[in-house]
């Protein structure tokens, strides 16, 4: 739209019926100017934004993906293990996590208990398990992975491992 339609464009919202002489209405047609400018620049910089949040949007599912297939492969390694140690399952309630995530598979190695939760969709892997009557004895991630370590070290030296703390 060239200058001087915009312009009459703009005197003709703001005077519809001619009502007003056009040099009362002319002050107000650069202050529209300026501000359908500044709508444009929000509206392009909110396109952009809204650009932003579907490329986040998709990363995060991405990772999301890649995060259960991780758990799904992990899990696989679990139910394995399970089969080869004494073990089984039990419901636990960990305040802050889904109910969801409060499955639990218990593994008694020689080198001591192991755990690892796992989420509803994969209960199936550790379904024929039969339920974990032992306490939990209040291992964290890093005595599994030396009680795992210790596994792996006694299997290697041909004996059967002996408890971890």
């Amino acid at each position: 739209m060239g200058d001087i339609d915009e312009r009459m464009s703009i005197i003709d919202c703001l005077n519809p019926f001619d009502e007003v002489p056009v040099p009362y209405v002319e002050p107000f047609v650069d202050e529209i100017r300026r501000l359908r400018k500044e709508r444009d620049a929000h509206c392009a910089s909110l396109d952009q934004q809204e650009q932003e949040i579907d490329r986040q949007r998709a990363v995060i599912a991405e990772t999301r993906a890649d995060k259960d297939e991780a758990y799904r492969q992990r899990n696989h390694l679990v139910a394995a293990l399970a089969r080869l140690f004494p073990s089984g399952v039990r419901r636990t309630d960990i305040p802050g996590w889904s109910d969801d995530w409060h499955g639990c598979v218990y593994i008694d190695l020689p080198t001591g208990q192991i755990s690892y939760h796992y989420h509803d969709s994969q209960g199936y892997l550790f379904a024929d398990l039969p339920p974990y009557e032992d306490e939990y004895d209040g291992h964290d991630k890093d005595v599994v992975h030396a009680r795992l370590e210790a596994l792996a070290a006694a299997t290697a030296a041909g004996d059967g491992g002996e408890d971890v703390a």
